[in-house]
């Protein structure tokens, strides 16, 4: 059965007998392939139904809405140029040191180097590096260019998502434009997906 509604564009039987075509709109539910094959005489005429898998590849185009909106102002975080630097011993599970507590408004690397008695023994005990870098979080706001171009580099990672998933994207139709302090793209893609559900 079909999963999604649209028109079958391409349709390969290995076993089974097809109900629709190349060009018929399936619904969702639909039955698209019987697991049986109907074997027929000379004149034709159904003799004995034998009952097999079935099995077909069959692709459907349809239309996927999309629409996403974001506010043109946001919290911009900035370094104040301020670092703080700590060191520790890691022992197993345990720290001992400074600057290992959590600090707010400040972003952390952590840089760790195991002990070695030898190239290919290492000792459960690390030496640890933390760097902090203190920042201001500021109220901002994009440009409409930035806007569009953060809204399309958006609209492409979805694509990318549907095309990982093996749907294909024949057209994009949607649009992108700034209202009410927003940046909202809004339109439909046509895809062709792969579809049938066994019963």
């Amino acid at each position: 059965t079909s999963d999604v509604e649209g028109e079958i564009v391409k349709m390969v039987t290995r076993s089974g007998t097809p109900v629709m075509k190349v060009g018929d709109v399936c619904q969702k539910g639909d039955i698209l392939v019987l697991g049986s094959v109907n074997i027929l005489n000379d004149s034709q005429e159904v003799v004995r139904t034998e009952y097999v898998h079935a099995d077909a590849d069959i692709y459907v185009r349809y239309e996927m809405a999309y629409y996403q909106e974001f506010p043109l102002s946001y919290q911009a975080q900035t370094a104040t140029g301020e670092v703080k630097t700590g060191c520790y011993i890691k022992i197993g599970n345990w720290y001992i040191g400074s600057g290992c507590a959590p600090m707010e408004n400040y972003k952390t690397a952590v840089e760790e180097i195991p002990w070695r008695l030898t190239e290919n023994f290492i000792l459960p005990v690390s030496l640890g590096k933390i760097t902090r870098t203190q920042y201001k979080t500021e109220e901002s706001c994009y440009t409409e260019e930035e806007a569009k171009n953060l809204a399309i580099r958006r609209l492409y990672r979805y694509e990318e998502k549907l095309i990982n998933q093996g749907i294909q994207i024949e057209e994009n139709r949607v649009k992108i434009r700034i209202q009410d302090n927003a940046c909202v793209s809004s339109g439909k893609l046509t895809v062709i997906k792969k579809t049938g559900v066994e019963n």
